[in-house]
């Protein structure tokens, strides 16, 4: 995957977390092969602003996913659902 995403020009490559063991080196798939149906995905993206285990680059995932599964998989923009906090809504919500 990091090599596909590296030659069609992505800057950043996400960072891969599973429960389960994983073969990096088989094929990768997000959808099946014959998907039916409208394809949809939810991208989460939390930087955890002001905490002690404060990240920064989330919201750029969020973005470089989004912009990965359009131009490859051929998901539509209207079905893609952003979830992200900013700073203003971590304050409201202390």
């Amino acid at each position: 995957m990091r090599e596909n995403l590296d030659e069609q020009g992505f800057e950043q490559v996400p960072q891969l977390s599973s429960s389960r063991i994983i073969d990096v080196n088989e094929r990768m798939t997000i959808v099946n092969d014959n998907p039916s149906g409208v394809k949809r995905a939810v991208l989460i993206g939390i930087n955890y602003v002001g905490q002690q285990g404060e990240l920064s680059g989330c919201h750029n995932d969020v973005k470089n996913i989004s912009s990965y599964l359009q131009q490859v998989q051929g998901f539509r923009p209207q079905n893609i659902t952003h979830c992200e906090t900013f700073k203003s809504e971590m304050r409201a919500a202390v």
